[in-house]
């Protein structure tokens, strides 16, 4: 029997598994790579300090993941990694008609549980600290020059003219020129996305989202009392044009949601010739496009993606979103709304919510974007996603059934798990957090129960011991039936 103990949320492991968790790591990060000959088992004994048969046990546990593989006389090998990327979950040839969500108190549960520090944090989309912008923040808050009474006054809509035109010059060296009276500061991304809502639907109307989608925006569109109309998201390509032109022929939509860059929880990008179809589409039938552009920064390797806002040449479709809530401070509660068309509405609706968005993190984060250093701090945590996405992906190849899915995400840090049909994963989110390990269902990515079978991971968060053995944790669990349905139950 392998000792295990979670009750903590630590794992203690056994000699033979931490020198397993060793060589998997040095593995991991390329010490070994694929095809490599690791040193005998009488070598890695005298490295290690342990007797052969603790060695030859670890080397046991590493084959059984398939991460070694011994080969007749002539030693242990690197596997290949195995072949687990997500193909389409949800193949529905057409959407299902739009209908009013009911309210739930999972999403409350989930939130709570995320941010419980007791908890291994795999659940909530926050990066940990190690992925944010907190001592840059310092830096410019002890920098900040003395205002007078101007940052104790409201910022009332559209905002801070320094943050707009900071924005604006940001969005300009991407290839976007946007002017800064088109910017309404918000207090973040869901609140300019509330606002986008407010402004281009009433009670009763259709929106079309995108199949799995953020959780926030299914509450949104609740409280507003809107009809929902879920579209199939390819976890590469992102939301399914084909679809999407069936539901446009069929039904009268308002307004489609869409993050086209690492959406979440998936990780899709929309390939930049379906952005500039998709923007034409909805531009024919007079459908506001309400963009969700929060992790587009968060590009792993390459160059930026573009937006659907720079097809929107007229300025009259795309309703652009974002903040810089993953990539400096989600406490900040800094975002923006980019609509020429909709300036005066959307003001209207920010009076109405809340007067102003706070005056000194305004302040704070307009400095920020016109700093060098922001440009910098942005390389950093773009290597750290790309670093942490893979570590974790590697994770849940080791340790999870040989089946098992996962979504190849090229930027942003959610990673979109498939499991056996028959999983659970509510029941299996319960019995994490008993263990003090939070996950987030795939439930709440959807309506009407889907996705069930499905889990997302937090990947920013700072790797350790720790984080591998509750990943090992959740691996062993999903294999448990007590977490999967009977057929008839299904």
């Amino acid at each position: 029997m392998r000792a295990q103990s979670f009750c903590t949320g630590r794992q203690t492991m056994t000699r033979y598994q931490q020198i397993a968790s060793t060589l998997r790591a040095q593995i991991n990060q390329g010490e070994y790579p694929v095809g490599a000959r690791l040193p005998g088992i009488r070598q890695l004994a005298m490295l290690s300090g342990a007797s052969i048969t603790t060695v030859q046990s670890a080397c046991n546990l590493l084959q059984d993941e398939g991460l070694i593989e011994a080969r007749l006389r002539a030693g242990l090998y690197v596997c290949p990694p195995r072949q687990t990327s997500l193909t389409p979950v949800h193949q529905a040839p057409q959407p299902r008609a739009p209908i009013l969500l009911t309210p739930t108190s999972i999403t409350a549960e989930v939130m709570q549980q995320s941010l419980n520090p007791q908890h291994i944090p795999l659940g909530a989309a926050i990066p940990e600290a190690d992925f944010l912008g907190m001592d840059l923040l310092n830096h410019i808050r002890r920098r900040r020059t003395h205002q007078g009474n101007e940052d104790a006054k409201y910022a009332v809509p559209p905002g801070s003219a320094e943050l707009r035109q900071a924005i604006a010059r940001n969005y300009a060296t991407r290839g976007a020129p946007i002017a800064a009276e088109s910017i309404i500061i918000t207090n973040g991304c869901h609140e300019a996305l509330v606002l986008a809502l407010r402004c281009v639907t009433q009670p009763g109307d259709t929106v079309a989202i995108e199949s799995p989608s953020y959780y926030g925006f299914l509450q949104a569109m609740q409280g507003l009392g809107l009809n929902i109309l879920e579209i199939p998201n390819h976890p590469d390509t992102g939301l399914g044009l084909e679809a999407l032109d069936f539901a446009l022929a069929r039904w009268t939509i308002k307004a489609v949601i869409v993050t086209p860059n690492f959406s979440n929880p998936m990780g899709s990008q929309m390939p930049s010739d379906r952005k500039s179809a998709l923007v034409a589409r909805l531009r024919a039938f007079d459908t506001v496009l309400i963009e969700d552009d929060i992790y587009s920064e968060l590009f792993h390797h390459g160059t930026r993606p573009d937006t659907c806002l720079q097809y929107d040449e007229a300025g009259d479709t795309v309703i652009h979103c974002s903040s810089v809530s993953k990539t400096l401070a989600p406490g900040l509660r800094i975002g923006w709304v980019i609509s020429p068309r909709f300036v005066p509405l959307l003001i209207e609706q920010k009076i109405l919510l809340n007067i102003a968005t706070a005056s000194l993190p305004q302040a704070w984060v307009a400095q920020l974007l016109i700093s060098a250093k922001w440009q910098q701090h942005l390389s950093l945590v773009r290597r750290r996603h790309a670093l942490a996405m893979a570590k974790m992906q590697q994770a849940v190849m080791t340790f999870f059934p040989e089946g098992t899915r996962i979504s190849q995400p090229r930027g942003g840090f959610v990673l979109w798990v498939e499991l056996a049909a028959s999983l659970d994963g509510t029941a299996l989110m319960r019995h994490a957090i008993e263990h003090h390990i939070s996950i987030t269902p795939g439930t709440l990515f959807a309506i009407n129960g889907a996705f069930r079978h499905c889990i997302r991971l937090n990947a920013a968060v700072h790797w350790s011991p720790q984080v591998e053995a509750a990943i090992a944790f959740l691996g062993h669990a999903v294999r448990d039936p007590i977490f999967h349905r009977s057929a008839d139950k299904r």
